[in-house]
């Protein structure tokens, strides 16, 4: 893009960008000197026979005590998913049941090593009752497939249950009325390795706010269990560009079954 472009089209590719940087999680941007310099406010000039008078000293900031991060709970106690999705029932936890169409609870082998989670239903799965349908769900199963594994042989599931509806995603206290279930989903399967897809649901199960691009590149611990956290599949489709990273993150989960395994 060239200096001499209409403001309307910059404007729009930075708000491009910057919803590629939130699907990512990148909710900070690093302080360079030129970017601190760029936003340093310019001094004014005093007006004309005037002396400026010297600023005054700013007073020492005051220490504040941080409150300590939540740190990973323990896992909840065993127990079948057909017990789980019974109890679960015709859930009304969350104003989401207003709206929805089916719960979207899982599927797949319940003695899976790998487990994958994503974020939410889609319109798809809200109509069918199954997770990763429609095109992002085609595109999971070529991933999938990719390291040796079919849809059958894995364990697929949300960290919500109910589609948000199609202008946003859900809200934290949706998220927080799910989280449990989630949680217990986990400890139902224990799997050798679990995929979190996407930031909302890697910083829900880690207790973190780190960004997407940090948590990438490595193993966490989750309840005892090792979570790898890579692009979502719905955003791969919009960003072809971060296929190779997610495919670095596949190969690592793949590794990491074959020592288990």
């Amino acid at each position: 893009m060239s200096p001499t472009d209409s403001p309307g089209l910059l404007l729009r590719a930075v708000r491009r960008l910057l919803a590629l940087h939130a699907d990512w999680g990148l909710e900070t941007y690093p302080q360079t000197p030129g970017l601190t310099a760029f936003l340093a406010p310019r001094p004014q000039a005093p007006p004309p026979g005037r002396t400026p008078m010297p600023p005054r000293p700013a007073p020492p900031a005051r220490k504040t005590a941080k409150a300590p991060a939540p740190g990973p709970q323990a896992p909840p106690p065993a127990e079948s998913l057909g017990e789980l999705q019974a109890e679960l029932g015709d859930c009304r936890r969350c104003g989401l049941c207003s709206a929805r169409g089916k719960i979207v609870f899982g599927e797949g082998d319940p003695q899976a090593r790998l487990l994958v989670v994503g974020k939410c239903p889609g319109p798809d799965d809200d109509r069918t009752g199954r997770p990763f349908q429609g095109e992002a769900g085609e595109l999971l199963t070529r991933m999938l497939a990719a390291i040796g594994l079919s849809r059958q042989e894995v364990y697929l599931t949300t960290a919500v249950k109910c589609w948000p509806g199609p202008e946003a995603g859900p809200k934290p206290d949706q998220l927080a009325a799910c989280l449990p279930y989630l949680r217990r989903q986990l400890a139902a399967v224990s799997p050798q390795v679990i995929c979190a897809l996407g930031a909302t649901t890697a910083q829900a199960l880690l207790h973190s706010h780190t960004p997407l691009h940090a948590l990438r590149g490595r193993f966490h611990d989750c309840q005892g269990l090792p979570l790898r956290a890579t692009f979502a599949p719905d955003l791969l489709l919009k960003h072809q560009e971060l296929k190779q990273g997610a495919w670095q993150d596949l190969k690592a989960i793949q590794a990491r079954l074959g020592q288990t395994g």
